[in-house]
């Protein structure tokens, strides 16, 4: 494992700078390595495939309303109602060892351990021989800074269960800021692991050349992960 390059800014959104993070690392993959290919896992309304240039760009994801709109926002959009999970679908299979590049921004946060697997295996799969994987997660080691208040990032957590911060597959319900100083349940599900339990489970699913970048908004500990793995 390598803890690469770390990003650095104050100025912009951080859901802003997280897309620019791993939208600047897919965007030197396709200038250095040929990119022809991509699929991003979870893309809702799919605004990030159009802006990757001439490439054959598609994105999946499991809410149908958002694949829905996907398509009402873009009637060219290659958007498909898809579960990560499957790989017995048509989509997978047809797609099977051709894709240069698969990415996901803050999707698999909301993965227990069981399905973190059974997604990165299929990814695996899904990717050609020169493939890459490129992911950001909430930096798990900054969770207890927003359960005690000590980091304001525009939303906070709540544990589920009884609390036991050592507990892998911790499950939180995510609460995002309503604007109106208060915060708003919208049914997103944060599940704690660990970054070890990302890099043995890649490993487990045959993973290579596991690089991490930090994705900092100026504080001393980065608020993201931005994973970049190969075959």
């Amino acid at each position: 494992m390598e803890i690469a390059t770390k990003f650095y800014e104050t100025k912009e959104d951080l859901r802003e700078l997280d897309n620019k993070s791993l939208h600047q690392l897919i965007k030197e993959l396709i200038k250095k390595q040929g990119v022809n290919s991509l699929v991003e896992v979870g893309c809702g309304n799919g605004v990030m495939l159009s802006q990757y240039g001439n490439i054959d760009a598609v994105g999946v994801d499991v809410n149908k309303s958002m694949v829905e709109f996907a398509h009402l926002y873009d009637k060219n959009n290659s958007v498909y109602l898809e579960d990560i999970t499957n790989s017995t679908s048509f989509f997978y299979q047809s797609k099977k060892g051709s894709v240069d590049v698969v990415c996901a921004n803050y999707v698999f946060t909301e993965f227990t351990q069981k399905q973190l697997k059974k997604g990165f295996d299929n990814i695996y799969s899904l990717l050609n021989d020169t493939g890459k994987f490129c992911f950001t997660i909430t930096n798990p080691e900054i969770r207890k800074d927003i359960l005690n208040n000590k980091v304001s990032l525009g939303y906070v957590i709540e544990p589920v269960e009884e609390f036991d911060y050592k507990k892998e597959d911790l499950e939180f319900k995510v609460l995002l800021d309503d604007g109106l100083g208060g915060h708003k349940d919208v049914g997103i599900i944060d599940y704690h692991n660990p970054t070890k339990v990302y890099i043995s489970l890649l490993e487990e699913s045959k993973f290579k050349n596991i690089k991490i970048y930090e994705l900092n908004n100026g504080t001393d500990l980065p608020h993201a992960l931005l994973f970049e793995v190969g075959k």
